[in-house]
């Protein structure tokens, strides 16, 4: 009997030690750490990326290999990996990006086996004889840093390293409240450089002072005119309703003369209240013309003028060029006068013309071996003309311009069975003037 009940209490000790064991192996499954279940599917994923690198660089697609592998590096920075993608980059001759991976895989990595480091070293060395090493110093930590216009410096350092191709480059960084620092500088081929960015604080906005309001003038009537000066004011033209289109300056009831009146040169206003448009020029100036006989340069002058209405003008010039030197080596002289229409199309300052052409090209020879000693021939033709005219003061301006014509026949000049001259039916023109609209 007694060995009975020492069973049952040593069964009633035993369930009652297990219990707790049984809780804790009862403990419900929703009680994982979702921190912990998503680290390890980041890191499923990482292996994936690894594996579609690793496997594309064996196949030899270069590009599926650095798409990979940089989106391995995105989950979560390793040495062994920013090596492989350096040395894929080296091949497909991206040096810059490679070398800053493989300094990091050279330097951090001690996963790789020798063989896979000792491809990385070589990797590197081809790279950074390629590139130039930047060591940037910024005097404060800077929100954004760029080299040429690209991010860098995630980590918002005062002081880090990035490489970069030989030439030119601008490093930028920026903060509030400073000015924008920045360095252009050019880089080295396989050597190294210090690359200091200094930020400068904004200047501290003024302390604001409010000023009391200005007086009102006094009236023009309420303003006494000394005795012996005349009375001044401007008369407004055109409807008042649309807005003054100009103004006449007055002096003692009389309009003042065209040279002294601020607006003398201004067109007058017509019934609607814009003005015509309609102006006159005259001008004259140099002129160099190619083509009278030789293509060598002959010098005159040039007489125009001209009616313009808004954008568009008409006009004619009367000019005249003469040949300073001997033609094809024999004692021959030329020269060309004539008149020139001209309709022209102005924008600001630039404008073109349709050019008409009526002169005559007057040839010498001072020879009795030339089949004819001087003749003169009449010469029809057209052309182009394109140029630009500025204004100076006032109503001058100066134009410079250049023009091409053709014309209905060239110019010939023989001795006895020898042909000296034969020119082409053309003549360029390059005409510098100065003018003057009324």
């Amino acid at each position: 009997m007694r060995t009975g009940c020492l069973a049952i209490v040593a069964f009633l000790g035993v369930l009652g030690l297990a219990a707790p064991l049984w809780a804790d192996d009862a403990s419900p499954v929703h009680e994982l750490d979702p921190e912990a279940i998503r680290a390890a599917a980041e890191e499923a994923r990482f292996g994936e990326y690894v594996q579609r690198g690793d496997r594309a660089r064996a196949s030899g697609r270069m590009a599926d290999a650095v798409l990979a592998y940089s989106e391995a590096l995105n989950i979560r920075p390793d040495p062994l990996i920013a090596g492989r993608l350096g040395v894929v980059l080296v091949k497909l001759g991206k040096p810059a990006r490679a070398a800053h991976l493989l300094h990091d895989a050279v330097n951090r990595d001690w996963r790789a086996s020798p063989a896979e480091r000792e491809q990385f070293k070589t990797a590197y060395d081809t790279a950074r004889a390629l590139v130039c090493m930047l060591d940037v110093t910024i005097s404060h930590a800077p929100e954004r840093t760029t080299l040429d216009g690209e991010p860098i410096n995630p980590k918002h350092r005062t002081g880090f390293f990035t490489f970069a191709m030989p030439g030119e480059h601008e490093i930028r960084a920026s903060l509030t409240g400073y000015r924008d620092g920045r360095a252009i500088f050019t880089a080295c081929k396989g050597g190294s450089m210090d690359v200091p960015v200094t930020l400068t604080p904004l200047p501290s906005d003024p302390s604001i002072e409010l000023t009391p309001a200005p007086k009102a003038l006094p009236e023009a009537a309420a303003i006494p005119v000394p005795r012996g000066l005349p009375e001044v004011r401007m008369e407004p033209l055109g409807d008042p309703r649309r807005g003054i289109a100009g103004a006449l300056a007055v002096v003692d009831g009389k309009p003042l003369p065209k040279q002294e009146d601020p607006y003398g040169y201004d067109d007058a206003p017509g019934g609607d209240g814009q003005k015509s448009g309609v102006r006159g020029s005259i001008g004259a100036g140099p002129v160099m013309v190619l083509g009278v006989a030789s293509w060598a340069p002959a010098f005159g002058a040039t007489l125009l003028g001209s009616v313009r209405f808004r954008s568009i003008s008409l006009g004619g010039e009367i000019r005249g060029a003469w040949l300073p030197f001997e033609v094809g080596g024999e004692p021959i002289t030329a020269m060309t006068a004539g008149g020139i229409l001209t309709a022209c199309a102005h924008w600001r300052w630039l404008l073109g013309c349709a050019l008409g052409h009526l002169g005559v090209v007057r040839v010498s020879a001072a020879s009795d071996s030339f089949q004819t000693s001087e003749f003169l021939r009449l010469k029809l033709g057209g052309g182009v003309r394109m140029g630009a005219e500025m204004p100076i003061s006032g109503p001058v301006s100066v134009a410079l311009t250049g023009d091409i014509i053709g014309l209905t026949s060239g110019t010939r000049v023989a001795v006895g069975s020898r042909l000296v001259v034969d020119q082409s039916p053309v003549m360029i023109g390059v005409n510098l003037s100065g003018n003057w609209r009324f």
